[in-house]
């Protein structure tokens, strides 16, 4: 996982008896700043840990920044949040 050099914690499991099936909002900080958000919609871990969810690029949309280059040094996951089912 590339927040693993932060020290994010694991994201908790939704239901233990489907891991991979649990779905997150993700609080971001942005390290420039300081500045936290809360993602407006969710993904599996594997998309904000490895997928596209874990690139810089994704991560600024958050912020309204449609135009961030990739890279992955510039945000953090700093809270999983588990989708309510309903």
């Amino acid at each position: 996982m590339r927040d693993t050099v932060y020290d994010v914690p694991s994201p908790p499991q939704a239901d233990p008896t489907e891991p991979d099936h649990a779905e997150y909002f993700v609080r971001i900080e942005r390290l420039a700043d300081g500045a936290t958000k809360v993602s407006d919609y969710c993904a599996s871990e594997f998309y904000w840990s490895d997928g596209n969810g874990a690139c810089d690029c994704s991560r600024a949309h958050v912020f309204g920044d449609l135009d961030h280059p990739c890279s992955d040094t510039k945000y953090r996951i700093i809270e999983w949040i588990v989708k309510a089912t309903p």
